[in-house]
């Protein structure tokens, strides 16, 4: 009913082309990215606090940081 056409081969798995350049720079890049991000968070993360308790009791409220 359905020939298979002249010409095709199908007795083979076609092979990858690999991962291109692009996208292992991107992962790279995003890696990078995301340990920059980190640090900044865990750099500034005592940003606005105070520490210990003794001295948030004297913090001067009526002016901003």
């Amino acid at each position: 009913m359905h020939d298979k056409p002249e010409g095709i081969d199908f007795s083979s798995v076609p092979q990858s082309g690999g991962i291109p350049k692009a996208v292992i720079a991107l992962v790279v890049f995003g890696v990078i990215a995301v340990f920059t991000i980190g640090a900044s968070v865990i750099f500034n993360a005592g940003f606005g606090h105070v520490w210990p308790s003794l001295e948030s009791l004297r913090i001067d409220l009526s002016k901003a940081f």
